[in-house]
């Protein structure tokens, strides 16, 4: 007999989602003076860069930029 659920995803495909990060991530930018520059997604896929690429507070950027955007992103590091 076939299941019409859905098979669970792995929790890797999940996107990350808090109640308020995105308002959140953007303020917290806006304190260290961040702009982020977003028009949309030209594709369903691609590759986003964060720049500058010089300290550890690169991941913490990364992340409340893809926080501000709204956007399901997965990290290869």
């Amino acid at each position: 007999m076939p299941c019409a659920a859905e098979a669970p995803r792995a929790i890797s495909e999940r996107p990350v989602r808090l109640a308020g990060g995105s308002a959140l991530a953007r303020a917290l930018l806006r304190l260290a003076r961040w702009r982020v520059a977003f028009d949309g997604l030209p594709a369903r896929q691609g590759v986003v860069i964060v720049y500058p690429h010089t300290s550890n507070w690169d991941f913490v950027v990364g992340v409340l930029a893809k926080w501000s955007i709204g956007i399901p992103v997965h990290f290869w590091g």
